[in-house]
């Protein structure tokens, strides 16, 4: 790939497009075909990519603050949000022939805004660059010119195909790449390797700190034209105040631990307006000094920059993946700032992100490893500190089985190869015909295989495999993912040797030790990768074959639930009897983004379920059973029970394995033996029911009593002040005329009381009525000879309105609100009213005569109700002037003169009358209470309320 990068004059706030640097041709000899336009530089490790279309989330694009100081957390921040941009679909809609820009999806946006932002965050600068719409059109214009023209320039003529002025701008305000696109692109210019970038320009612009939006430009290859991107980065902001970072410099490899794939051969220290003309850097590995290559000061690419190769590394190299973390401390000295030197130490730390760190949290989940069947199951985990959200897994596993041979097809494997070839070939397999075939068609192409295992200390990877042609910078391998296939790492590889022969000629069978993964989720793949020189073409003599690929003496999931619970540290699932199951969790450090690898499995397989509902039981029916005997029945067996089940009777007691009875509630068990029993009843051809529970499940017993061969009499009589009739259920009673019939031993009779109109029924007596009631309905069973008298009377009731009793003179009733007495016919009946205290009478109601407060009920022949009201007293008051005198009616107590105040029931109407002496007129009356008076001597009062009123005489 070839880079430009974007440059700013020192001098002031203009910018202008460099010098163009241009790289220097491939040498050596193509193999068979073209090789890659400029191999040199490798924008990532292609070992360890996915080719799985993680997405990046828009929601989350920037923003981080990361600590590489953090092993962890640094390893983590490139197995998640790092690689998640790879392969993330460009969906171009431009056009080369047409000079069509077109655009790119958002979702691939997203992954080069990522990738930025990845990048800014581990060297510690503002990480929420966003891109600028005009930005990425102009951008994308500028891509499609270096892509049509197969070549890079800031400042291109205007007689390039697919020119535009906008196109020319974005150039010349953009970092630009040819070669790759997208977030390889970004890599690239972070790496920045190639002879002729020595300055590191364009790491310096992506990562300078006072940058805020950005945008990007991408076009894909076709045909014979390279992809191409432009990165524009020239935001207006670069002489803005320059915002906080987490060191006062720069650094790349930043200060702390770093991926070995982002780890360029050259290094680069920033600082602001620095001096660094006479600056020199010592580098120690593990105390010892290192050789260093400084390369020449360049100024005007962001902010002042010194740049160097440890190790005396060439510009095209890439840095090695190291077998344990390797550490370098780093002294920059004699730097000039503000005119003083100084000097700076820090240690980079490179390091495989695919290793674990020792000490690294780890989630373990905990819980029931034997839990019921079909119950709900909670499992809980430990919090990780750098956590956002959390995922469960919950696997059903089984013992692994099959063999992935190609015959019958694809096997559902994924397809990760270039579509001008298929993935399965015919007529090379060593188990039939079919084999899977990796050519060299791009820098990576895989196969993946569906399940997921879990290897034991014993299990291995087995497989047959051929390699043809191959050059030294061709490697076949085979992978596995801990996480999901978010990453990969080799566990078996073999590099070409370019020997012009092939590798293997014949098929071979290979069989890793998957030890060092024993009690992990993990998946295959089988992988053909380069990183420059590679044969072309697609045939099995180029190409990479497969076949009987096996994983043995392992696990596999057979069915996966995967939950997000969010903060959450537990999760909930319900096993099903006889399964066996893996449970893990893990770490989503970030939003949207994959999850980290699993944490160690807890297996756990169902217990058998606890089952207290037995089967189904049943009681053999009694019939023609004594009377008032006690009965048992047959014994019923429980079955289907696993555990103890509680057991409970009604109507009677039950006895387990022959022991004694009970009624109390209790447990039985599988086997166990019960029987119940009870009293039959002491009636002819009843029946008698005791029902038994064991866990839910109810079983009745009854017993029927013998049918009576006798009959006996029932006599029904009426009595009382009243009349009314007697039926029965059965024909013959109806007494009015017929009063007594012969009934059948031991049967059930109902007899119904009926008044006539003006009676009413008060009871049944009798011996035969001992379990009847008052109601009218008398059931009798016939176990004997029997006689029942209805009881039907006239009956006065007594009811009070208001505070008062009611009396009467035989004593037979008393009662202030309301109470019932029989009488005989014709009776005579006389009722006091007495009003409680502050209360007076006002009316009568029913009654034959009332004379003051007493009521008189004659000839009493039909029942009835009489009623006294009583309502409040309140005072009615009398005054004369003049001379007179003034008298009441219908009560005689005002007396005015003497008796001028009487206390009145409220509602009554008082006559007032005003007489004057001889000699005197009277002339009116007046008061409150005579608004409804005349100049009449007579005044009618009504008492609704107090009321005084004052009659009015001339003097004689």
């Amino acid at each position: 790939m070839v880079l430009l990068s974007a440059c700013q004059k020192e001098s002031g706030q203009t910018f202008s497009p460099g010098q163009a640097k241009t790289e220097s041709s491939l040498s050596g000899s193509v193999l068979l075909g073209d090789a890659l336009p400029y191999p040199g530089l490798q924008p990532h490790h292609f070992s360890d990519e996915s080719e799985q279309a993680w997405r990046v989330p828009a929601s989350n694009t920037g923003g981080w603050a990361i600590d590489p100081s953090n092993r962890q957390l640094a390893r983590a921040f490139y197995n998640s949000v790092y690689l998640a941009s790879n392969n993330t679909p460009i969906a171009w809609t431009g056009n080369h022939s047409t000079c069509t820009p077109g655009t790119t999806s958002s979702e691939f946006k997203d992954a080069v805004l990522a990738r930025i932002n990845y990048f800014r965050a581990m060297a510690g600068v503002p990480a929420s660059i966003t891109f600028n719409a005009t930005f990425n059109t102009k951008a994308q214009q500028a891509a499609l010119m270096m892509s049509a023209n197969n070549s890079l320039s800031h400042n291109p003529p205007s007689s390039w195909n697919c020119y535009t002025a906008d196109g020319a701008t974005a150039a010349g305000s953009s970092n630009i790449s040819w070669g790759h696109n997208a977030w390889n692109a970004v890599d690239g210019q972070i790496q920045d390797n190639g002879i002729d970038n020595h300055a590191v320009g364009h790491r310096r612009w992506l990562l300078h700190p006072q940058t805020q939006t950005m945008g990007t430009g991408d076009v894909p290859k076709v045909g014979s034209l390279a992809a191409a991107n432009a990165i524009w980065v020239f935001d207006g902001n670069a002489y803005s105040t320059r915002p906080a970072t987490r060191d006062d410099f720069i650094a790349w490899p930043t200060k702390g631990f770093n991926p070995y794939p982002v780890v360029p051969v050259r290094w680069s220290f920033s600082y602001p307006s620095a001096n660094f003309t006479n600056a020199t850097v010592s580098m120690t590995q593990g105390g010892t000094s290192i050789p260093v290559a400084l390369e020449t000061v360049a100024n005007g690419y962001g902010e002042n920059t010194l740049v160097w190769r440890p190790n005396n590394m060439t510009a095209n190299q890439n840095w090695p993946k190291p077998t344990t973390d390797t550490s370098y401390q780093v002294t920059v000295s004699n730097v000039i700032v503000g005119g003083s030197p100084r000097s700076f130490t820090y240690t980079v730390t490179v390091f495989d992100p695919q290793t674990a760190g020792v000490g690294e949290e780890q989630v373990t989940v905990s819980g029931n490893t034997s839990p019921p069947a079909n119950t709900p199951a909670t499992y809980t985990f430990n919090p990780v500190a750098f956590a956002q959200q959390y995922e469960a897994y919950i696997a059903e596993i089984a013992a692994a089985t099959g063999v992935y041979n190609a015959e019958t097809g694809s096997l559902n494997v994924t397809d990760g190869t270039d579509s001008s070839y298929t993935l399965v070939y015919s007529g090379s397999g060593t188990n039939g015909t079919n084999v899977y075939r990796l050519a060299p068609a791009t820098e990576s192409e895989t196969v993946e295989f569906p399940r997921i295992y879990i290897p034991s200390s014993n299990s291995v990877l087995q497989f047959d495999s051929k390699l043809g042609l191959a050059t030294n910078e061709q490697t076949a391998a085979m992978q596995i993912s801990l996480d999901g296939g978010a990453s990969w790492q080799d566990i078996y590889s073999k590099t070409g040797t370019n020997s012009g022969s092939v590798e293997e000629t014949a098929f071979s069978t290979k069989s890793i030790s998957l030890s060092a993964y024993a009690n992990k989720l993990v998946k295959f793949r089988a992988q053909y990768r380069h990183t420059g020189y590679r044969y072309l073409g697609t045939g099995t003599n180029v190409s990479f074959l497969v076949d009987n690929v096996q994983i043995n003496n392992a696990q596999q999931v057979v069915a996966e639930n995967t939950q997000n619970t969010g903060s959450n540290t537990s999760f909930n699932f319900t096993p099903v009897s006889g399964k066996r199951y893996a449970l893990t969790a893990r770490v989503i450090p970030w939003a949207g983004y994959p999850g980290l690898a699993w944490g160690s499995l807890l297996y756990s397989e169902t217990s058998a379920a606890v089952d207290t509902q037995p089967n189904a039981f049943s009681f053999s029916a009694q019939t023609a059973v004594a009377r008032s005997t006690v009965i048992t029945s047959n014994a019923i067996t429980v079955s289907g029970i696993n555990t103890g089940a509680a057991i409970s009777v009604s109507g009677g007691s039950y006895s387990i394995n022959g022991g004694a009875f009970t009624n109390a509630a209790g447990l039985v068990n599988n086997g166990n033996t019960v029987r119940v029993q009870h009293t039959s009843s002491a009636n002819y051809s009843s029946s008698t029911n005791t029902t038994l529970s064991i866990g839910g499940v109810t079983g009745t017993f009854t017993s029927t009593t013998a049918a009576s061969t006798g009959t006996y009499a029932l006599n029904v009589n009426k009595t009382g002040t009243g009349s009314g009739t007697i039926t029965s259920s059965i024909t013959g009673i109806n007494c009015g005329t017929d009063c007594e019939e012969p009934v059948i031993t031991g049967r059930v009779i109902s007899l119904y009381a009926k008044p006539v109109t003006g009676s009413r029924f008060t009871g049944w007596t009798g011996a035969g009525a001992t379990s009847c009631t008052t109601s009218t309905t008398c059931r009798v069973t016939m176990t004997e000879a029997k006689t029942l008298t209805a009881h039907f009377d006239l009956v006065l009731t007594a009811k009070t309105v208001g505070s008062g009793t009611i009396t009467s003179t035989d004593g037979a009733i008393n009662c202030g609100t309301a109470c019932s007495q029989a009488y005989p016919n014709q009776a005579t009946i006389t009722l006091t009213a007495t009003p409680a205290s502050g209360y007076g009478l006002y009316s009568w109601a029913g009654c034959s005569a009332v004379t003051g407060n007493t009521c008189t009920v004659s000839a009493f022949s039909a029942s009835k109700t009489v009623t006294a009201t009583f309502r409040p007293l309140v005072p009615l008051t009398v005054g004369i002037v003049g001379t007179g005198k003034v008298t009441s009616s219908p009560v005689s107590l005002i007396d005015c003169g003497t008796d001028c105040s009487e206390a009145m029931v409220t509602g009554k109407i008082i006559s007032l009358y005003a007489k004057p002496v001889t000699g005197s007129r009277f002339t009116g009356w007046t008061g409150a209470g005579a608004t409804s008076c005349t100049t009449s001597t007579t005044c009618r009062v009504t008492m609704t309320e107090a009321k005084t009123l004052t009659a009015n005489f001339t003097s004689p």
